[in-house]
């Protein structure tokens, strides 16, 4: 067959030059090739798209995004099992806990069980805190004032609510708890009026007072006139029976070092209280008017009551001072 020579490639454990023996001396035999090589190394990727697409579904292996149909059945069993178990164990303790909860959504803890002791006195139109500013010769800037108040007085219109037990209160005639007290704005003698915009289409705008609510809340009349301002007990001793009016209402007063005040009607008949959460409940307004000028005034208001106080943990309750000013 001719004189050419095999060659053969050894590992390092044959020596060829001691005929054939791998450093242990032992004879191996050289007649067989070795044996053929693997190629251990990942195939070359063909492109990051490439690899993107086959995580996404791989033809080969049968995998969408890396797990077989198997693998994401038994995957969604379990977090179907583990969410609806949440699910239920999430309702069973809301459920206990509205238990706890008044049906009509009253506080646990409401009249001298409550930490609010003394309520907040609101003023509208309260559009810029405690501050009104607008030009009276411009329907534009005191616009917003207006709507405010408009829709205010609207919510106490009773045509559309029949379904409310309203009923016309005196200090002899209270309300029961299904019955609502209505409070109607034209008894109490004020200027005030939607005819002339409540004011701000002039220098003297004005503004409505009210007490915040509180759920079983009663407020007391002051046990003293020398409790009051001067100007409120002169409105006091201007009335039939000063001591009988003065037991029958808690009060709401303004004062301005820089402004006149029309103040008609300062107090707030007791037979309103307590607010109960009860449907259609008409809040008593106090409405006073201001000379306001363009330098700006000053006013503050309070409510006065036995069990009304004016200082909280060193915060304003029952009390708030606005800054009226009549841009040029």
């Amino acid at each position: 067959m001719g004189n050419s020579t095999t060659k053969y490639t050894f590992n390092g454990d044959v020596d060829p030059n001691n005929g054939g023996k791998n450093r242990n001396n032992e004879k191996m035999d050289i007649s067989k090739p070795p044996p053929p090589s693997f190629n251990r190394m990942p195939p070359k990727s063909k492109g990051c798209m490439d690899d993107v697409v086959k995580f996404l579904w791989n033809p080969n292996t049968k995998e969408f995004l890396g797990r077989n149909a198997v693998s994401w059945a038994k995957i969604l069993l379990f977090y179907l099992v583990f969410y609806s178990f949440l699910a239920g164990f999430f309702a069973v303790m809301m459920a206990v806990f509205y238990q706890t909860l008044d049906t009509r959504h009253q506080p646990k803890y409401t009249g001298h069980q409550s930490l609010l002791n003394t309520p907040g006195l609101g003023v509208v139109p309260g559009l810029h805190g405690d501050v009104i500013t607008y030009q009276s010769s411009q329907d534009t800037s005191s616009r917003e004032y207006v709507r405010i108040i408009n829709q205010l007085i609207e919510s106490y219109d009773i045509v559309n609510r029949a379904q409310v037990d309203y009923k016309n209160c005196t200090s002899d005639d209270t309300p029961t708890k299904r019955e609502v007290c209505i409070f109607d704005l034209n008894l109490l003698g004020s200027s005030c009026s939607k005819e002339d915009n409540w004011g701000y289409t002039t220098s003297s705008p004005c503004i409505f007072l009210k007490l915040n609510k509180m759920i079983n809340w009663k407020p007391e009349a002051p046990r003293s006139l020398q409790d009051l301002p001067l100007g409120l007990q002169e409105y006091i001793n201007a009335t039939q029976d000063p001591l009988q009016t003065l037991s029958e209402h808690v009060w709401v007063w303004c004062e301005s070092e820089d402004s006149q005040l029309e103040q008609p009607a300062p107090g707030i008949p007791l037979y309103y209280f307590p607010y109960t959460n009860q449907e259609g409940y008409h809040r008593p307004l106090v409405p006073v008017r201001i000379n306001a000028t363009q330098d700006g005034v000053v006013v503050n208001c309070r409510a006065y009551g036995h069990n009304i106080q004016h200082k909280v943990n060193k915060r304003l309750a029952g009390e708030v001072n606005l800054y009226v000013k009549i841009e040029a």
